[in-house]
């Protein structure tokens, strides 16, 4: 208790230092370094604690891992197999644990390092708990023992990492490093005065000639537009258009036509030896199937006589179809004739025809490819300009900061942390 208020009536001794703004970082280096000085002793003994611990654990899972269970044959089966299991899955979590833990313990002990473990590890020890939480007490059951041991070398290694926390927050190391960026801040937009004032008439004359470019690609783009060869290239692209759905209609129509019969065809090419690929083929894709029926030399429009044998099949009751479906489906049977499918399949071939026909018309304009290289050219210009104009943004901001006021926060921040009242010359 006495610390407790001795710590909170104890002012700081503030001293007075001047340094020319020039020499300011090299000055805050030495202080820092004098500060933190200390702690360095402090964070090379509970890193090599922390290490120490992790070996614990890893021969503690090794130990673990050979460990046989006490008074087995009284354990049952099923208990046995299932922490048997957890166990496997505990080595397996703390292995990989004890590794990614021990790669991030720093190897030099500046306050950086130090603030960058304290997060990883945080993140290891979170990450292990929602990992390990249920192999964690399973494996009690049978090798408390060992679980027990480990748990407490993680609690350890958890408490080690809150010392060298509370180390850095004793010595503010948060406020110092930000002391630091604001000292580097101000010394490089002093430095960068001159060259500010230059970069920004740059990058406004680096726009001015973007938006040139832009303009005269958008007018090009426009010219193209107008011309006689586009005007034709865009009516071939509409009948190109008109041709697509023209074809999508005559798909539609095969399809259709056969989907009464997709059921009856699946369950009739199960029961039938005659042209079973072709029924599942009907079944599956009927315009494919057309094609390739209506192309036999020797026989063409086998589906016709497949279809006599499945009116048959379907009335007996072999094909079995609820009674809907098998009304569609016999209704559909007997509009089956040649003169339909011939027609149906020569209405397909004739849109398929007419769309490729445009479509090759449409391949051929060389407007096409001028179109799309005026509109790559007008896109590459309109990025560049965006991206000149974000570094324009980015440099008025900075032109606009109050130097003298990140200054004083230097000044105010350095007589908080380092007890110094200083004075930049």
């Amino acid at each position: 208790m006495f610390k407790f208020l001795k710590s909170i009536f104890v002012t700081k001794e503030i001293t007075k230092e001047e340094v020319a703004l020039i020499n300011l970082l090299t000055w805050y280096n030495e202080k820092a370094d004098a500060h933190f000085a200390l702690s360095k002793d402090m964070l090379f003994d509970n890193y090599g604690y922390l290490n120490a611990e992790l070996a614990n654990i890893n021969n503690t899972v090794s130990e673990l891992a050979s460990a046989q269970i006490e008074d087995e044959e009284k354990v049952e089966s099923r208990i046995k197999q299932i922490v048997l299991s957890q166990r496997t899955n505990f080595i397996r979590a703390m292995t990989v644990f004890t590794r990614d833990f021990g790669s991030k313990v720093p190897k030099d002990f500046s306050s950086n390092s130090a603030i960058l473990f304290c997060n990883e590890a945080d993140t290891e020890l979170d990450n292990l708990s929602k990992s390990t939480i249920k192999s964690f007490y399973t494996a009690q059951h049978l090798f408390h023992t060992y679980v027990e041991k480990i748990g407490k070398y993680i609690a350890s290694l958890s408490a080690y990492v809150n010392k060298v926390r509370n180390e850095l927050k004793d010595k503010e190391v948060e406020k110092l490093l930000a002391l630091k960026t604001n000292i580097q801040d101000l010394l490089e937009k002093n430095a960068s005065k001159d060259k500010l004032i230059a970069a920004l008439g740059q990058k406004q004359a680096e726009i001015q000639e973007l938006e040139t470019q832009k303009l005269a690609a958008e007018n090009k783009l426009i010219e193209l537009q107008k011309s006689k060869v586009y005007n034709d290239y865009l009516r071939i692209n509409d009948e190109t258009e008109f041709a697509k759905k023209n074809l999508a209609a005559a798909q539609d129509d095969i399809t259709s036509f056969f989907e009464p019969l997709a059921r009856a065809f699946k369950k009739f090419a199960h029961i039938t030896v005659i042209e079973q690929k072709l029924i599942a083929k009907y079944a599956e894709s009927p315009i494919e199937a057309l094609k390739e029926d209506a192309s036999n030399t020797n026989s063409k429009f086998k589906i016709l006589t497949v279809l006599e044998n499945l009116e048959k099949n379907i009335i007996a009751g072999s094909v079995e179809l609820k009674d809907k479906e098998k009304e569609k489906a016999l209704s559909r049977i007997k509009e089956m004739n040649k003169e339909t499918l011939k027609y149906k399949l020569e209405k397909l071939e004739k849109q398929e025809s007419a769309y490729k026909e445009n479509a090759k018309k449409l391949n051929a304009f060389p407007v096409l490819k001028g179109k799309a290289s005026l509109e790559h050219e007008l896109a590459a210009v309109k990025n560049k300009l965006k991206f000149a104009e974000d570094e324009l943004a980015v440099l008025e901001r900075r032109k606009d900061i109050n130097y003298e006021e990140l200054q004083q926060k230097i000044v105010d921040d350095v007589r908080d942390v380092l007890s110094v009242e200083l004075t930049v010359i």
